[in-house]
């Protein structure tokens, strides 16, 4: 299944309120996974930095993103040149820089905008024989 991304928080907030709110959606934080999906998400926050759902929290240096993967395991980075660099021992969560694109780690509970995304829901519904609908049903 695909993900629809959904219009990003409208407020900047901290990376943990971030995931929160994506939850109360039915969604996730995002974490592009391609240069397109990158860019887009990049597109949306409109000069903003905007949260990448990565963090190195549980272990300095080893990046998880929200899929569930490790850095050198697949999963999609853009980090700046310089970074992470882990400035002031306190910078465990991702961010994208939306001029240039590029990520940046940055203090997890600073304030930036967030972008959610969701799996596509489908809903399938069966008809009685007078034509009324019984139930939903997924063939």
């Amino acid at each position: 299944m695909g993900w629809i991304l959904l219009p990003h928080h409208p407020k900047p907030l901290t990376y943990d309120d971030a995931r929160e709110a994506c939850r109360g959606l039915g969604a996730k934080m995002a974490a592009p996974r391609s240069d397109q999906e990158n860019d887009f998400l990049a597109s949306l926050a409109q000069g903003s930095k905007i949260w990448v759902a990565c963090t190195d929290r549980r272990q300095e240096g080893e990046w998880k993103c929200d899929e569930g993967s490790q850095d050198g395991q697949g999963i999609y980075i853009n980090w700046m040149g310089d970074q992470p660099d882990n400035a002031g021992g306190n910078e465990h969560c991702a961010t994208i820089w939306s001029p240039d694109k590029k990520w940046n780690d940055y203090r997890c509970n600073g304030e930036q905008l967030a972008v959610c995304k969701q799996q596509p829901r489908t809903h399938c519904s069966t008809t009685n024989s007078e034509g009324r609908l019984e139930a939903d049903s997924l063939l």
